[in-house]
């Protein structure tokens, strides 16, 4: 995964012109920032809850990812990428030209000012934008399906299940 890394740190191995790359990982993520345009490569993970530990299940969560996600950021999630490996190293690309080694998911970049945590850290987040952002939440969640298996999840009860198994998950994890 290393070599994978150092690849798509190189502009020239993303499908899009940029001047920079930087890497963001989280724990399930590898995040690639372009000038333009990110490209978020899920990690071959299970942690029980998410199992993204083989390629056609993260090329299924990338896809998942996309569909579900637009539903809320109609501009944002753009395409379904290849991470594709041939003999001079690792690419992003939109029409592999090498073995198709993973995926990624294209998204286009929010500006970093834009970004809620950047208003917050400057002072300049308001109530209007969390207003704006709780009536959009509010209206997604007003028309979302729904039935009496569904309303299991949000029981109390199913709600520790959860959140007591995702504690032990991650309990290897601390330290």
């Amino acid at each position: 995964m290393a070599s994978m890394i150092e690849d798509l740190l190189r502009p020239e191995n993303l499908p899009d012109p940029t001047q920079s790359v930087r890497l963001v990982q989280t724990h399930i993520s590898l995040v690639f920032v372009g000038d333009r345009f990110v490209y978020k490569v899920k990690k071959p993970v299970d942690f029980g809850f998410l199992d993204f530990s083989t390629l056609d299940k993260r090329k299924y969560y990338c896809q998942k990812e996309i569909e579900l996600n637009s539903r809320l950021t109609k501009d944002i999630y753009i395409d379904l990428l290849c991470v594709t490996r041939n003999n001079q190293g690792f690419k992003i690309e939109a029409s592999p030209r090498g073995d198709i080694v993973d995926y990624a998911v294209k998204m286009r970049r929010i500006p970093e000012e834009g970004l809620m945590k950047n208003l917050f850290a400057k002072g300049t987040l308001t109530n209007k934008h969390l207003r704006r952002l709780a009536g959009v939440l509010a209206d997604f969640h007003s028309r979302a399906a729904t039935n009496s298996e569904i309303q299991e999840f949000g029981r109390p009860e199913r709600f520790k299940v959860n959140t007591d198994e995702n504690f032990q998950q991650v309990e290897p994890y601390v330290g």
